[in-house]
Order: C-alpha cells, then sequence, then structure tokens
C-alpha cells in the first residue's frame, strides 16, 4: 500500500487528500471506486500508510484533520 500511495502522490499535479489517495489506489487495484464501505476502509488504511512514511521523511502533511493534504517531501517548496 505503501508503493500505491506513493504512485498516486507522485503522478499527480498538486497536493491529494487522504480520500484522492484512496480513490487512485482502488482505481490502480481494480476496486470499485463508488463503494463507499470499501472507500472508508482503504482511506483509513491509506492513512496509516501515509502516517508512517511521514515518520520517516518520505511525505509531508500539511493542514489539519479533514483539510490535510499530502505530497512527497521531496516536491514541497
Amino acid at each position: 500500500l505503501s508503493r500505491l500511495t506513493q504512485g498516486a502522490l507522485r503522478t499527480a499535479s498538486g497536493p491529494l487528500t487522504g480520500a484522492e489517495i484512496a480513490a487512485a489506489v482502488m482505481q490502480a487495484k481494480g476496486m470499485p471506486i463508488n463503494d463507499a464501505q470499501l472507500k472508508e476502509i482503504v482511506v483509513e488504511r491509506a492513512l496509516t500508510a501515509l502516517r508512517r512514511l511521514a515518520k520517516r521523511g518520505t511525505v509531508a502533511k500539511s493542514g489539519t484533520s479533514r483539510s490535510t493534504q499530502w505530497t512527497l517531501s521531496w516536491i514541497v517548496p
């Protein structure tokens, strides 16, 4: 999941929210994007992976709570 989240951030034109990253992961894995329960699970798992990557310094977080956006740390201005 860490690689898929990083891949979503790598191809993004700017920072992404957890829900946007989860949608990209679901699309990459061929999962139905319109399944709300599945999307909620993937969002939680993606956020867990993002927090772990943030501790390593791989990704950067901006904002708080629902407005949090993520980007790769070497892309942050």
